[in-house]
């Protein structure tokens, strides 16, 4: 096996730890369940920190299967191998994996390049959208006929709107290169809120649709205020869209422990499963791609991306009983 790979090979897992640390572009980790000091499992969870794309391989005995199920869980164990293994069969596993993670650094390298493109398409557009917006500001104050207003109006409105979804697009493609850093303090979450709920007043007022927050306490979290502000704005903005008529928007939230919980609920249309899976990823739009009010599918994936971010998770559920809620968990 030394003659098909380059080898480094440990009994001591914490120097594995180390030799890993200066090797992070690492493949693939073949590790022992049971070890001096830390089990295999903990190792892993060690080491995703460090070599986060490397594929992992536990070896274990029949008698570990709890092991292998919280390698599953906790260490993004890629396949668990019993004792006695197989030569043959263990160059032919590896093999898979080699070819796998190569396929999958293809991919990060191909994603990346999108997100690249994506950023300097944006900031094209930006500079000949703010000499528009500008000189457009500028005809509104001299003094024009009422139909020329309206026009002028109109123009205003598409620029504004065109901006908003290029401002989507470099925040989208900021998070998913990376470059994008929070500013975090310890942050006021009803200040948040309250300042979302101002940002998508004048747009629930349109549908007749009460912003409610219930049980709503003082909560703090350690946060970026600005960043999580535009993520529960752009849930708002979502779910008043989406929204029936004249109901009700409502945000609850609690602490528990050191997680902090925020749901918005409404009552509109059911979403589907399918539906659902996609909302997070970019530039998917539920319904006509043709014929939609819900912009061009940034809006939800942006607020996945700063919620990971924080380090915390969004879910969905959609139920005609209890209508659609957004949580998050920070």
């Amino acid at each position: 096996m030394h003659k098909d790979y380059d080898v480094a090979t440990f009994t001591d897992p914490k120097v594995g730890l180390k030799h890993l640390q200066k090797n992070t572009d690492t493949q693939i980790i073949l590790c022992d369940q049971r070890m001096p000091d830390m089990t295999g499992v903990e190792f892993f969870e060690k080491s995703i920190a460090i070599a986060p794309h490397a594929m992992r391989f536990l070896l274990t005995g029949y008698s570990d299967i709890e092991a292998v199920i919280d390698a599953i869980n906790r260490g993004h164990v890629y396949r668990y191998l019993t004792k006695p293994w197989d030569n043959e069969g263990l160059k032919l596993d590896l093999k898979q994996a080699i070819e796998r993670s190569e396929m999958a650094e293809k991919l990060r390298v191909l994603d990346k390049a999108k997100s690249d493109f994506l950023m300097l398409i944006s900031h094209e557009l930006k500079t000949p959208l703010t000499v528009i917006l500008a000189y457009t500001d500028a005809l509104t104050q001299s003094g024009l006929s009422p139909e020329q207003d309206d026009f002028l109006a109109r123009i205003l409105e598409a620029s504004k709107r065109l901006e908003a979804l290029i401002q989507d697009t470099v925040d989208l493609a900021s998070h998913q290169t990376g470059r994008l850093k929070l500013q975090k303090t310890k942050t006021n979450l009803e200040t948040v809120i309250h300042q979302a709920f101002l940002s998508v007043h004048a747009q629930a007022l349109q549908k007749k649709i009460t912003l409610e927050d219930v049980e709503l306490k003082k909560i703090e979290v350690e946060g970026d205020a600005a960043q999580l502000q535009k993520a529960i704005q752009k849930l708002l903005e979502f779910s008043i869209i989406t929204a029936k008529e004249k109901s009700k928007v409502s945000i609850v939230a609690f602490k528990k422990k050191k997680k902090t919980t925020l749901s918005i609920s409404y009552t509109g249309d059911v979403l589907t499963h399918n539906q659902m899976k996609n909302l997070f990823e970019p530039f998917m739009v539920v319904g006509d791609i043709l014929n939609h009010k819900l912009g061009a599918g940034t809006a939800l994936p942006i607020t996945h991306a700063i919620i990971q971010a924080h380090g915390g998770e969004i879910s969905i559920t959609s139920t005609k009983t209890h209508g659609t809620t957004f949580t998050i968990v920070i």
